[in-house]
C-alpha cells in the first residue's frame, strides 16, 4: 500500500477539522467537531511524548484534496473573512534547547 493510501485510511471516520485563514493569512480559524478534535489531540499528544523524550519531530495534517484525510476542506460560508482553506498543516515539536539554538525562544 502506498504512503498516500495509508494516510487516507488513518482517519477514515468522517470528521470536521479545517484550518482557514483570512485573505491576508494573518488569522487562522480552526473548525472541529468531536472527532476532529480527537484527531488533532492525538497528533499533538504524540508530538508531546516525543519532545518529553528529548526528540524533535514533526507531524503533518493534509486534506483529502492532497494526500491525506486528517483535514476537512470546508469553511463557513457565512463568514466572508474566512477565505483560504489550508490544505497542509505541519506541526513541529521542538525541545527548548533546539528552539533556543535556532532563535525561536529566548532564555531567561
Amino acid at each position: 500500500m502506498s504512503r498516500s493510501a495509508e494516510r487516507k485510511d488513518d482517519f477514515a471516520v468522517p470528521h470536521l477539522l479545517s484550518f482557514v485563514t483570512n485573505r491576508e493569512g494573518n488569522m487562522v480559524s480552526i473548525h472541529m467537531n468531536l472527532d476532529g478534535l480527537t484527531c488533532l489531540l492525538e497528533k499533538l499528544t504524540s508530538l508531546k511524548t516525543l519532545v518529553e523524550n528529548g526528540q524533535c519531530e514533526d507531524a503533518h495534517l493534509f486534506t483529502s484534496d492532497s494526500i491525506g484525510s486528517e483535514l476537512s476542506s470546508t469553511k463557513l460560508k457565512s463568514v466572508p473573512a474566512e477565505h483560504n482553506v489550508v490544505q497542509h498543516v505541519k506541526l513541529y515539536g521542538w525541545t527548548d534547547e533546539w528552539a533556543f539554538a535556532h532563535g525561536l525562544i529566548q532564555k531567561d
